[in-house]
């Protein structure tokens, strides 16, 4: 017998979404060891911070995604059950 796996259709974004999230906390820590190799004012610090502020706005916009996707499926389904 064959199992036949249902697949999420949001599996995907989500992988892309803890995937960032490992990816802002490894940024995250290099800031925090930055500022400890070289203090508060660097040019190399400036540039971690704003891949880390990049990072987090791309984690924001999937997760945005992702809700609004879940709320527009949830929305059809009670269309459809008052239908």
């Amino acid at each position: 017998m064959v199992a036949t796996l249902k697949l999420d259709p949001h599996d995907e974004l989500l992988r892309r979404i803890a995937e960032i999230s490992t990816m802002c906390e490894e940024i995250e820590h290099a800031v925090i060891s930055l500022i400890a190799l070289h203090g508060e004012h660097s040019e190399a610090l400036d540039s971690a911070r704003a891949l880390e502020a990049t990072a987090a706005a791309m984690k924001q916009q999937l997760l945005q995604h992702y809700l609004e996707c879940r709320i527009g499926e949830a929305a059809q389904g009670v269309a459809a059950l008052q239908n």
